[in-house]
């Protein structure tokens, strides 16, 4: 037995994600080696509560989530969690929805809980428009602010605008907002047609 096996073992053990902390030694006596681990457990889930999503409901996240309450809270689990609730916003045409935050059981708390950010706009700024009223652009978006960003419904708004004839280039601009975290500020760069 070798510190490289301990490290190999140890790792193994880690990478089960039910333990929060563990540690390893190697025992030797006269006739063999042996390997002593010491852990610690991760807390149990008590309960799952989703917070932040408003036009995903809950109802349609809880069954993605595979992570059960009254079990050992695990980490690999919840990496999976996390991913299929990313999926399902993006298949859904919300694409900049993300976890951006996890509560995990520990003494204090029981719950695990994802905080979900659903990349909502915050403001549309327009540019470039010398000739054109600001309203005959705005009139043309399906986005709004409020609402989540979402890639299919600023391609639609795109070509609305580009239908009027009047831009030659239409460049979306996408930045994190100043304002509020986790929601974005979506400027319209336009090219006006030469008359």
């Amino acid at each position: 037995m070798t510190e490289f096996t301990l490290e190999i073992a140890k790792k193994n053990i880690e990478n089960l994600g039910l333990f929060s902390e563990v540690t390893g030694r190697i025992e030797s006596n006269k006739r063999k080696n042996n390997i002593v681990f010491k852990v610690k457990e991760n807390k149990k889930i008590n309960n799952i509560l989703i917070e932040g999503n408003s036009y995903v409901s809950t109802e349609e996240l809880m069954p993605l989530i595979q992570s059960q309450e009254n079990t050992i809270y695990n980490i690999n689990q919840v990496r999976k969690d996390i991913q299929a609730i990313e999926a399902y916003y993006k298949k859904n045409n919300y694409d900049f929805a993300k976890v951006f935050k996890l509560k995990v059981p520990n003494d204090t708390n029981e719950s695990l809980i994802f905080y979900i950010s659903e990349g909502i706009i915050d403001t549309i700024t327009i540019t470039g428009n010398l000739k054109t009223r600001d309203y005959v652009v705005l009139r043309e978006l399906t986005i709004e602010p409020g609402e989540p960003l979402s890639v299919k419904k600023n391609i639609e708004s795109i070509k609305r605008i580009r239908n009027t004839g009047f831009f030659t280039d239409i460049l979306p601009d996408i930045q994190p907002s100043k304002k509020n975290d986790h929601s974005y500020t979506l400027t319209l760069i336009l090219k006006e047609r030469e008359t």
